[in-house]
C-alpha cells in the first residue's frame, strides 16, 4: 500500500495553470509515483478562479497571508 501524497495538478501534466499550460515533473509522474498515491489539487481552481488567469501571489503576514494579482496587488483573493 503506497503512502497517499497532495500534490498539485499541473505538476503531473494537468493543464490548470494561470496561462493554461502545466508544469509536468517527470520526477513526480514517473519516479516518486511508484513510492506514493498522488491526490491531486488546484487550489486556484479550488477557490474557483478560471484557466486561464490573471497569476497571483501571496503577501503578507506568513500565518495568514493575502492572496493578490501578480499585477495589482489591490485586485485580492484572499476571500
Amino acid at each position: 500500500m503506497k503512502i497517499k501524497v497532495g500534490i498539485s495538478s499541473c505538476l503531473l501534466g494537468n493543464e490548470v495553470r494561470f496561462d493554461g499550460g502545466h508544469k509536468q515533473s517527470r520526477l513526480c509522474s514517473e519516479t516518486l509515483s511508484r513510492y506514493f498515491d498522488f491526490v491531486t489539487e488546484c487550489p486556484e481552481v479550488s477557490i474557483g478562479m478560471t484557466i486561464p488567469r490573471k497569476p497571483i501571489r501571496l503577501i503578507g503576514n506568513v500565518g495568514s497571508p493575502q492572496v493578490v494579482a501578480v499585477h495589482d496587488n489591490k485586485i485580492d483573493f484572499t476571500d
